[in-house]
């Protein structure tokens, strides 16, 4: 498949909504916006996509075990500047560093983040003084976890919650990535669907099974006939591939 983001998606109205929120905030200290949603659904995708979209978006992973130090360690990194040896003073750094420029800050993964409560108060501190905009990703479960820092809480202007990708995201998406000269027929984009549940990570798992059953089979257009025994999607719940009853084997096909 064309290794390309797909902007098509519903998702990334919803993230651009929030992103326009906060842009257009009426308090002006409340520049967080938190997203969240189940795994699976494009959140670091997205995300990703849209720090490539502004010249002065930093990304940052959280990890297990994150420390102030730690955290502000990769920020300098990402700010191109060489850390000093203490906290302190790294803050300071990070903190003339941000002031720079125009920044906007997201930060994946922040439930690591929420483990030592030094991390979360210096992501406010930059936010607070330079009244930086700032992403917080995380699962469905970190938005009830912030809300036991009513400091932090009180500054998030608007909550986006990806949702599972609608029949016509699996449609554009498809459009978008598959290579060239190759389709599927409606019915396979709407099994894709129902398969995956709406989670993008295996929508695009499915379109890549189509594309290898249009080579295998030489067909342009893949539809229900061509996936009866490929498993398009994997039920990692029940352990077991998802695919329709057996295909008979067709004069030609490899043995």
């Amino acid at each position: 498949m064309h290794q390309q983001f797909c902007h098509t998606v519903s998702n990334v109205s919803r993230l651009l909504a929030g992103v326009s929120i906060v842009q257009e905030r009426g308090a002006v200290e409340a520049c967080l916006m938190l997203v969240t949603g189940q795994p699976g659904l494009g959140k670091t995708e997205t995300l990703g996509w849209y720090v490539t979209q502004q010249p002065y978006a930093i990304y940052l992973r959280a990890k297990s075990g994150w420390t102030r130090h730690w955290f502000l360690n990769d920020l300098l990194a990402e700010l191109g500047e060489a850390p000093t040896r203490l906290t302190e003073d790294m803050f300071k750094q990070a903190l003339a560093a941000l002031a720079r420029k125009p920044y906007v800050l997201v930060v994946d993964e922040v439930e690591h983040a929420l483990a030592d409560t030094r991390v979360l108060e210096a992501i406010r501190d930059f936010s607070d003084l330079l009244r930086l905009p700032t992403v917080l990703v995380g699962m469905a479960e970190v938005r009830n976890k912030i809300a036991r820092h009513p400091q932090v809480q009180s500054r998030i202007a608007t909550i986006v919650t990806f949702q599972p990708a609608t029949l016509e995201d699996v449609r554009a998406t498809a459009a978008m990535l598959l290579e060239q000269g190759v389709a599927i027929t409606d019915d396979v984009a709407e099994l894709i669907h129902v398969r995956s549940e709406g989670r993008m990570r295996l929508v695009l798992n499915g379109l890549a099974a189509c594309e290898r059953v249009a080579r295998l089979r030489k067909v342009k257009t893949v539809g229900l006939a061509e996936v009866k025994d490929v498993e398009l999607v994997h039920d990692w719940q029940a352990r077991k591939p998802q695919v329709l009853k057996p295909l008979a084997r067709r004069e030609g096909d490899p043995q």
